[in-house]
């Protein structure tokens, strides 16, 4: 418990900054894209997307791609209107 507050604390001085193309494809998960179509539309391979999303849940500290979505809107990195269209970057 006191290990989560001092890391809360060190967050909301100091909150993980997401690249244009982590936000991208953060954008494209939460509209339910797979790997395979965000390495399509993006012009990048599979793996390339998957380890965007692999350092993006190593960085927040999270256990799955949801605690990064949690983590962005709890520290206004990232307004969740975004989410909605991918083309609002």
């Amino acid at each position: 418990m006191k290990n989560n507050l001092k890391q809360l604390e060190a967050d909301l001085i100091n909150p993980v900054a997401f690249s244009e193309r982590e936000t991208q494809i953060l954008q494209l998960i939460a509209l339910g894209k797979t790997s395979k179509e965000i390495a399509d539309e993006l012009y990048l391979t599979t793996s390339t997307v998957d380890s965007h999303r692999r350092r993006m849940i190593k960085r927040v500290k999270a256990k799955n791609i949801f605690g990064v979505f949690n983590y962005t809107m709890r520290f206004g990195i990232v307004n969740p209107m975004i989410f909605s269209d991918p083309y609002l970057v």
